[in-house]
Parts: structure tokens; C-alpha cells; sequence
């Protein structure tokens, strides 16, 4: 696993694109703090096809031949954060116009509960990784399959 950055900082959409997408990762989480006190999981939504002539000469082929495994790890997720947390605190939402759109991999962003209604301390952020680690696992099993 790697990271597009190691700390806080701001990161042009654009770059976060070529440098997720240089990585050529099996897996894209954007991970951020929402200001609400549920997990809500942004699925990409592909909003232009491109003709499948056209297809094979792109620099950036985007989410569209990902977004089979991109529903994947949405549902994987989902399960996980769903059996940790309660399925009341875990909602989906597509996300049209993103950035997602653009990763050429398995891809979602995920806003977690804000910190007015989590003290976000030790505990809960071992809860909130190990939900993740347990999502990307299950959804690797159902990749292996």
C-alpha cells in the first residue's frame, strides 16, 4: 500500500489523478472527514463514454473499464463498515463529476464521521482502519473467486 500524500496537505485534483493513477494501484481510497456522524461511501459515476475505437489509443482510460471491481469494493466496504458500525451508519452516494472518474482502479471515496461526534481517539481510529482492512480483504476475496 502506498499513499498519494504523508500528511495534510493540499493536493490539486489533477495531480492526485497522475500520481494515483502512476502508482497503478489495485485499489483507490480517498479517505475524509465529513460533517456528519455516519460513514457516507462516494462511488464514481462515468457521466461520457468513449467509442470503443477511440478506447485503446486514450492516455487515461478512467473508471469505466474498472467499475465492476469499483461496485466490488463498494459492496465489501459497505459490509464491513456496515457489521462494525451498524448499517444506520453507513450510507452510499453516487458521486458524479469527481475526480474518482478518472482512477484507473477499483475507486471510492469515503467520508468518515466528523469529529464533533467522535472523539477520534486511539480506539476509534483502530476501529476505523481495521473496518477498512477488512473491507479491502473481503473484497480481494471476492476478486480471488
Amino acid at each position: 500500500s502506498s499513499f498519494t500524500r504523508g500528511n495534510d496537505l493540499y493536493m490539486a485534483q489533477g495531480e492526485r489523478i497522475k500520481t494515483a493513477n502512476s502508482q497503478k494501484p489495485d485499489v483507490f481510497l480517498s479517505l475524509h472527514t465529513g460533517n456528519h456522524k455516519e460513514i457516507e461511501i462516494y462511488m464514481p459515476v462515468i457521466t461520457g463514454q468513449d467509442s470503443d475505437a477511440v478506447k485503446p489509443y486514450l492516455f487515461n482510460k478512467g473508471q469505466e473499464p474498472y467499475m465492476k471491481k469499483t461496485v466490488a469494493l463498494l459492496n465489501s466496504v459497505r459490509e464491513a463498515a456496515a457489521a462494525d458500525f451498524g448499517t444506520d451508519m453507513v450510507t452510499v452516494k453516487p458521486l458524479p463529476f469527481s475526480f474518482l472518474s478518472q482512477i484507473e482502479a477499483a475507486a471510492l471515496m469515503i467520508e468518515l464521521p466528523s469529529f464533533e461526534s467522535n472523539s477520534y481517539d486511539d480506539e476509534f481510529k483502530q476501529k476505523i482502519a481495521a473496518t477498512l482492512a477488512k473491507g479491502i480483504s473481503l473484497y480481494e476475496e471476492s476478486e480471488a473467486k
